[in-house]
């Protein structure tokens, strides 16, 4: 591994563990065992360096996505409910080092962080969808009058959807019935892509809504664990 792959690797276990305003150069150069020159060779800034990081993950996943997808020799509408469902993968195995992560990542001190990560994952998964949607016109499967930035319209509803989730599971010991709001939650934001998509209802299914609840459940015990 690169130095300066070294400090983009040092540098996101530090954001992830201890958040991105808190981070400092210094707790970089540090944890790497560079001296600071050598940081400034590759990176003017830490805003740089976050940018960097961003861009590295987004281009990563979305070549794999992209991959996946053109493989995929089904319709375009198996290929969006395909796509989203990858976007939302819910590891049931890794409920804990989720929470830690969500933990984190939506605290007061990772916003910009988590902003770079949406920045990017706009820029590089919108034009897998605009070939989704384009496939799926061609098909005569999504009834779409102004195609053109459908896909960017996507990826926004898309991580509009994981922030109020993130929130509500951050926050699940104010909500009475977090089933019966999850279920809503939901319902909005499939209803919200099929009217994008003009597709009929029930076309869209993108989330494993059982890790959810398994991951709802898994919270509430901890919850009662710290009463």
């Amino acid at each position: 591994m690169s130095t300066k792959e070294k400090i983009m690797e040092c540098a996101e276990q530090l954001f992830m563990q201890q958040g991105y305003e808190l981070t400092s150069i210094q707790n970089i150069i540090d944890h790497v065992g560079i001296a600071k020159g050598t940081f400034y060779y590759y990176y003017q800034s830490k805003e740089e360096l976050v940018e960097a990081i961003a861009d590295r993950n987004a281009q990563f996943a979305s070549q794999q996505f992209f991959q996946i997808i053109s493989d995929h020799t089904g319709t375009a509408l198996e290929k969006i409910n395909l796509f989203f469902e990858m976007m939302t993968q819910w590891k049931a195995t890794q409920i804990d080092l989720l929470t830690t992560v969500l933990q984190v990542l939506y605290s007061d001190n990772n916003h910009l962080y988590l902003k770079k990560m949406k920045e990017k994952n706009i820029e590089y998964y919108s034009p897998i969808l605009e070939l989704i949607i384009k496939q799926g016109a061609e098909e005569g499967l999504f009834d779409i009058p102004y195609p053109a930035g459908m896909g960017e319209m996507l990826i926004h509803v898309s991580n509009s959807f994981s922030d109020s989730l993130a929130q509500m599971l951050l926050t699940i010991e104010t909500y009475p019935n977090p089933n019966i709001v999850l279920e809503n939650k939901m319902s909005l934001y499939i209803s919200s892509m099929e009217r994008l998509l003009g597709v009929e209802k029930g076309s869209i299914n993108v989330v494993n809504m059982k890790v959810i609840y398994d991951f709802i459940d898994y919270l509430k015990g901890k919850e009662k664990q710290n009463d």
